[in-house]
C-alpha cells in the first residue's frame, strides 16, 4: 500500500506521528507492506523534495520485485 501524503497515512493508520519519520520506510501494516510518500501536490510546492521521493519510488519498486 502506498499512501500519498500524511493525510492519507493518518486516515489509514490512525497514528499521529511525525510524517517525516515514516515517509519512505516500509512499514508492516496488518498483513500488508505500507510505504508512505509525499503527495504530488506537496512536491509541486516543494520541488527540492523530488529527489527524495524518487528514492522512495525505488523502494516501492524493490518491494514489487520481491
Amino acid at each position: 500500500i502506498v499512501t500519498l501524503g500524511e493525510d492519507a497515512y493518518y486516515k489509514l493508520t490512525n497514528e499521529k506521528i511525525d510524517f517525516q519519520n515514516v515517509r519512505g520506510h516500509v512499514i508492516d501494516f496488518k498483513e500488508y507492506k505500507l510505504i508512505p510518500i509525499y503527495h504530488p501536490n506537496y512536491l509541486q510546492r516543494n520541488p527540492e523534495l523530488k529527489k527524495v521521493t524518487f528514492n522512495d519510488l525505488k523502494t516501492i519498486k524493490s518491494c514489487l520485485l520481491n
